[in-house]
């Protein structure tokens, strides 16, 4: 696979999302041409894959398939179509990493393009900024606005979560840190709490893997310090923000539940679950992916579409499909498993073994904030993912072929 699409992969995609509605409308011509790209490299991929004898393709043809034949008995099935090839567009690019980017100097170049994302998204805030792009979405006013990516804080989450990644192969560090850091201050003031949750959870993995303690808090008040530096600079736009947000971040835990729709969703998606007035809409769901008019109260929720992936997921291809969507994780991590007694003997895999666990355990967490439909941060998911895995997988299976061992199904693949 050409180096150069690797780099081009997640950066483009980045920018596709700052052209959309800014440049481009909404879900027209734009939104075609990047489905075609990445869903053209997508097939390719499968294709090649069925032709190895380590494929992993097997787990998320049949979750494709399983989404892919309750489309045409959608309420709305263009609609549904729509949804599902931007839910699957994501989970998909698993195969891509792991038999594509399974190389050392391979990832050197996936983590050059990260870098590059984080020049765009602080080059696209700059530019929001001064123009006046976009609108603040808790004050509807223009003191902190990036332009078309207003709701799009979960790619800051793992950008920042792959930086473990990126110091492995970079000689930049200096640069490293300072992206890092503005894009740090960039999520604490937009006040996303999933967003700013998964960064902190994918750490808190990273010290505990780590067993660095010491060296891992020394990074942390480095950055405290120099965030209370600039706390003069940021704190009248973060005391605006807050005092936007207050019914969401005071209070007791009923009052900020009442004022929580997700809160309200979830009771009103579980209620019909247990309730079981359907059983063929509670085990297949039979709206793949599709949510608007489809749970609770139509007339409370109108046309909104279900925010937390969990309640998407089974209100719309039901207990089944939650269930295959999570076999993709479990069969995931198994893989991850069955190489754990190598992971353990080389320090380069107990490295990238601890990226794949802050990836894997935080992208759970942000599931409660919904946005499985989002491609960018999600591809940054579940590309690391697979060549993390692809990286490990062919090592060992070069260092157990130039021993002349004999490779089975039982030994790793």
């Amino acid at each position: 696979m050409s180096n150069k699409l690797i780099y081009i992969l997640l950066p483009l995609s980045l920018v596709f999302d700052v052209l959309t509605e800014t440049v481009f409308e909404k879900g027209g011509t734009l939104a075609i041409i990047k489905a075609s790209f990445y869903y053209s490299i997508i097939f390719y991929t499968f294709i090649q894959g069925f032709k190895r004898r380590d494929s992993v393709n097997l787990v998320f043809v049949i979750f494709l398939f399983y989404v892919a034949i309750q489309i045409p008995y959608a309420r709305e099935p263009i609609e549904s179509l729509k949804v599902s090839l931007k839910v699957l567009m994501s989970i998909l690019m698993f195969p891509f990493g792991y038999y594509y980017i399974n190389s050392f100097k391979k990832l050197q170049i996936l983590n050059s393009s990260v870098i590059a994302m984080m020049m765009i998204y602080i080059f696209n805030y700059i530019i929001s900024q001064y123009y006046g792009i976009g609108v603040s979405v808790y004050t509807n006013e223009k003191e902190f606005v990036v332009g078309n990516l207003s709701d799009n804080w979960n790619i800051i989450t793992y950008i920042l979560l792959v930086v473990p990644a990126i110091l492995l192969t970079t000689k930049r560090k200096k640069v490293l840190f300072f992206l890092s850091l503005i894009l740090i201050i960039l999520l604490i003031i937009s006040l996303k709490r999933i967003a700013i949750l998964g960064v902190l959870v994918g750490y808190s993995i990273y010290i505990f893997k780590s067993k660095n303690v010491l060296k891992s808090s020394r990074i942390f008040v480095l950055l405290f310090l120099l965030f209370f530096a600039i706390s003069p600079l940021i704190s009248p736009i973060l005391n605006k923000r807050i005092e936007s947000r207050g019914d969401k971040l005071s209070g007791s835990v009923v009052s900020i539940l009442e004022n929580e729709t997700r809160y309200l969703e979830t009771i009103a998606v579980f209620s019909e679950i247990f309730s079981f007035e359907s059983t063929i809409k509670v085990l297949f769901g039979g709206e793949a992916f599709y949510s608007r008019r489809n749970y609770g109260d139509v007339y409370f929720f109108r046309d909104r579409q279900i925010h937390i992936d969990y309640n998407l997921i089974l209100n719309t291809i039901g207990v089944i499909g939650f269930l295959l969507y999570l076999n993709v994780f479990y069969y995931i991590y198994r893989k991850r498993n069955r190489i754990k007694r190598y992971i353990e003997k080389n320090t380069l895999f107990k490295k990238l073994d601890t990226i794949f666990l802050m990836l894997f355990f935080s992208q759970f967490i942000t599931s409660f904030g919904g946005q499985m439909y989002v491609f960018t941060f999600r591809g940054i998911i579940f590309i690391y993912l697979g060549s993390i895995l692809g990286i490990m997988y062919r090592s060992i299976y070069e260092e157990v072929k130039s021993k002349d061992l004999k490779i089975t199904s039982n030994n790793f693949l």
